[in-house]
């Protein structure tokens, strides 16, 4: 989706900040419904990852894909087999804070500076937890979280569908200018039986980048007293809606 900005001459010298604005409140949470099934449409804009082409177990993960709609990020995982596996996925959301790995029975999961976690029963999306890292320990903070099971083919129960809105107090804070605009889904680690307090049946390294944010063309630049100033500015790979531009004057 490419949104263009005409602009106009101005006498002064011209700075342009692109404001926007978005067609849900984003303190509030999204209308966007998700029924759990896979659907190539709906994440065809998105990213995807292949994480094991050959996974055929219930606590293996196969593929990932990730997209945003409207004000919620979506997060499709393609599980190996259907089953009663718990699967926890360790993001990396701010830089400043996080752990580097996580002990279960013995078995070392190495999280790669992970700060945020999604724990979900891959028969259950109710099961679905959120954790937050506060320094000390994690926090459950379910926030603006959802999830449904359901199929990547027909019957086979084995795709997990997670919303996460990307609104003010949620997993990601895009109102916070301090963010890049980044998540990173760094690990996921599996345990069978449907405890965690057993040793993990299947680990792995992800790294995927997820990018939330677009790009604006060219770069804004001054204008000054005399100058034709007529340009179109594009942004791409956005979400959300441009509303207006503002400008300055000095």
């Amino acid at each position: 989706m490419t949104t263009s900005l005409p602009t106009r001459k101005f006498t002064k010298i011209l700075f342009l900040t692109v404001l926007l604005a978005f067609v849900s409140s984003l303190a509030g949470y999204s209308q966007y419904v998700i029924d759990g099934n896979y659907d190539a449409t709906e994440y065809s804009t998105g990213q995807v990852i292949v994480v094991d082409p050959t996974a055929s177990g219930t606590c293996e993960v196969e593929e990932i894909f990730a997209v945003v709609k409207e004000d919620v990020f979506l997060l499709g995982i393609h599980n190996g087999n259907a089953g009663n596996a718990i699967f926890r996925y360790y993001f990396d959301t701010d830089p400043t804070i996080g752990i580097d790995y996580e002990v279960f029975k013995g078995d070392t999961v190495y999280v790669h500076g992970a700060d945020r976690v999604i724990q979900i029963q891959a028969n259950d999306g109710s099961s679905i937890k959120a954790y937050t890292w506060d320094g000390s320990n994690w926090v459950i903070d379910n926030n603006g979280i959802t999830a449904k099971v359901g199929d990547y083919n027909p019957g086979d129960k084995e795709f997990i569908e997670i919303m996460i809105s990307l609104g003010q107090s949620s997993f990601y804070d895009m109102c916070d200018a301090s963010n890049d605009g980044e998540i990173h889904l760094a690990t996921y680690a599996s345990f069978a039986g449907g405890s965690i307090n057993s040793k993990t049946c299947y680990k792995e390294f992800v790294g995927m980048s997820i990018f939330l944010r677009g790009v604006i063309t060219p770069e804004f630049a001054e204008y000054c007293n005399g100058d034709n100033t007529a340009t179109t500015f594009t942004l791409s790979g956005h979400w959300g809606e441009i509303r207006m531009a503002e400008k300055y004057r000095r």
